[in-house]
């Protein structure tokens, strides 16, 4: 054999162990990356293992304390609503409450104050007198307890007798009172019960009642004036005893 051919021999067998050199190499990275991908895989599986049951037992945990503030929170919730339900009731029925009685008391006033006005002059005293000047000071109690602004006290002629101390327009009120005291007579002639009150409201919210009544024989009118505050024909009628027991006094000086 030649050097060469030699040469070319060791050559071949030299490359082919390298060959399968290289191969087991590869082979072997190959087997260890498997390897490695399959503990991976392993470890994956025993870590997912371990985990889901602590997951699970932690979830439970979780649920069991929060299930009973998750309800203690509704329950709160439906009080919360309920409470203010009632409370929307209970504003309304306030209302409702407070616009009734205001209703009442509008509705009530007028009665209200006829009844403390008819108590007040019915309680009035006729004071002791022996002439007119008495009956001024018995006046200005009325005007007082009923809310008036002028009183009047005039014959059936027309004439002024006695007033209160604040009386405006007194002699126009006593010419009035005159011509009610002729037309009362009217009427009672024509055979209709005689009229014994009258009340009038002028155009300026002015209200006046006439009040005829008899002592002795002699008719007199009692006349008051209020403004604004609607009057009955009787409204009056408690202060007429007072004056016709100081009227009734034997003993009159002018």
């Amino acid at each position: 054999m030649t050097p060469s051919a030699l040469f070319f021999t060791l050559g071949g067998a030299a490359l082919l162990l390298l060959s399968g050199y290289l191969w087991g190499i590869r082979q072997g990275r190959s087997e260890r990356d498997q390897l490695r991908e399959a503990l991976e895989e392993q470890e994956e599986k025993l870590a997912q293992r371990i985990a889901t049951p602590v997951l699970e037992a932690m979830q439970h945990q979780l649920n069991h304390i929060l299930q009973p503030l998750s309800e203690q929170a509704q329950h709160s919730q439906v009080l919360e609503e309920e409470l203010r339900k009632a409370m929307q009731s209970f504003s309304q029925r306030q209302a409702d409450e407070a616009s009734l009685k205001e209703t009442l008391q509008e509705v009530l006033a007028p009665i209200v104050e006829r009844e403390r006005r008819e108590l007040a002059l019915s309680a009035l005293p006729a004071h002791d007198s022996d002439d007119r000047r008495g009956l001024p000071v018995l006046l200005n109690a009325i005007a007082t307890e009923g809310g008036f602004t002028t009183v009047l006290l005039s014959d059936e002629v027309g004439l002024p007798l006695a007033t209160n101390n604040s009386a405006e327009d007194t002699d126009m009120f006593a010419g009035v009172s005159s011509l009610l005291v002729s037309m009362f007579d009217r009427i009672a002639e024509s055979g209709q019960p005689t009229p014994m009150a009258v009340v009038l409201r002028d155009d300026d919210n002015q209200i006046v009642i006439h009040r005829v009544f008899r002592v002795q024989q002699e008719r007199y009118v009692l006349t008051a004036v209020n403004k604004g505050t609607l009057l009955t024909p009787d409204a009056l009628d408690p202060a007429v005893t007072p004056i016709e027991q100081a009227l009734n006094r034997p003993t009159w000086s002018t």
